[in-house]
């Protein structure tokens, strides 16, 4: 017994620190690591909420008209979720990083759509890695100095395909991303892409219209009137405050600035909001005029082309995401017939 004693007391003091060193290496591993989940399938969602605004809008109706369906669903890719987790975090202290990605898989054989998938599928990729970069010194400080909002930082890409044939795509890629502050912060991406001879190519709204038309006008009065009716705040009031932008129809210059109203915690003018809220001050005077700058984020289905507005584009925070649906039916004479719009303007064969 008493050689056990002996033999104890002295390894102990190598002991301690050979189980600390080992239990942090286990903690370690379990929080950083990367991880992937076989989900339930991408489905590609349709409806016909399109056609209805086009009644609304060649109506003159002040107030868009209420939809609901119908809605079906069909397969179109497989789904896996990629997990990766980063830093170190002890309860409420330290700081730790997670992010989630959806990886999409084409059920088609189509060339372009497998390289497709690669490309999206690293680009997610590299998006995850580079926001679980963890920067040890706010680790350090997280033990140091407790802080809620460096505690847990989190991010997030999701998709929902609006489109998919054998030569076109059109997805909306949704992001979100917490680092700190009183909230997260996110929003919508469209996206739309066409097999040219061979490769990858993502649309830009011009690709789409005859050069000689009036398609920026008409998109822009749409889109203009749209956002109103929903009430977006920045297009309410910052516009027609400005009834000189020759971006806006006639009609549109005289109309009167809606008043705006924030929510307490999202007021972009209160001295204690989140430092982000700055950039919706900085939108909101800065937002004189609407012109096709501002749709850059659009996807294309066979009823029509269907535009994504973020947190702060249009509106303020807590107004949230906006979208508006023009219907073909509005530009189609701008639309020649060698434009890749047409690839979409076909039924869906997946």
């Amino acid at each position: 017994m008493r050689w056990t004693f002996t033999l104890i007391k002295r390894f102990l003091p190598v002991g301690i620190p050979v189980v600390l060193v080992a239990t942090s290496a286990v903690v370690f591993e379990l929080q950083n690591y990367s991880k992937l989940t076989p989900k339930e399938p991408f489905l590609l969602k349709q409806d016909d909420q399109l056609a209805v605004q086009y009644k609304t809008y060649v109506s003159g109706d002040p107030k868009p008209k209420e939809f609901i369906g119908p809605e079906y669903s069909i397969p179109v890719a497989r789904k896996t979720l990629l997990t990766r987790h980063a830093g170190l975090r002890f309860y409420d202290r330290g700081h730790g990083i997670s992010f989630e990605a959806e990886l999409p898989e084409f059920l088609s054989e189509s060339p372009f759509l497998k390289k497709l998938s690669q490309q999206l599928c690293d680009d997610f990729r590299k998006s995850a890695s580079e926001f679980t970069q963890v920067d040890w010194s706010i680790v350090l400080e997280g033990f140091r100095e407790p802080s809620y909002s460096q505690s847990q930082w989190d991010g997030m890409i999701g998709v929902d395909f609006a489109h998919v044939t054998p030569n076109a795509v059109s997805l909306i890629q949704s992001y979100w991303e917490y680092t700190g502050g009183a909230h997260g912060n996110g929003g919508l991406d469209g996206q739309s892409y066409v097999d040219d001879q061979g490769t990858v190519q993502r649309l830009k709204l011009e690709d789409l219209f005859d050069a000689n038309s009036d398609w920026k006008k008409r998109l822009v009065d749409f889109c203009v009137r749209d956002l109103r009716h929903q009430g977006a705040s920045y297009v309410s009031a910052a516009l027609v405050e400005n009834p000189s932008s020759p971006k806006l129809s006639e009609a549109d210059r005289h109309q009167q600035p809606a008043k705006l109203s924030f929510d307490d915690d999202d007021d972009p003018f209160s001295e204690s909001s989140d430092p982000a809220m700055e950039t919706a001050k900085e939108n909101y005077l800065s937002l004189k005029q609407f012109s096709t700058d501002d749709l850059t984020s659009f996807t294309l289905s066979p009823p029509g082309i269907r535009f994504y507005f973020s947190p702060y584009h249009v509106g303020s925070y807590a107004d949230g995401v906006f979208t508006v649906g023009v219907p073909y039916d509005v530009i189609r004479d701008c639309i020649p017939e060698t434009s890749p719009a047409r690839l979409f303007m076909k039924a869906n064969a997946p």
